[in-house]
């Protein structure tokens, strides 16, 4: 890899993201929104304390 991009701590941090339920698939999905960036995680273990631990 010859470029990457240091995130700053607590970047992936989905404690105050904006979690929604998926219709489609029923799956757990985390939105957060900075002034720098957008990120989307879609969950693969359905518990949101996953997501906010």
């Amino acid at each position: 890899m010859q470029k990457y991009h240091k995130f700053a701590p607590g970047t992936f941090d989905c404690s105050e993201a904006h979690h929604f339920r998926s219709k489609v698939e029923n799956k757990l999905v985390s939105v957060k929104l900075t002034r720098d960036y957008f990120m989307m995680f879609v969950w693969k273990n359905d518990e949101l304390t996953s997501a906010s631990s």
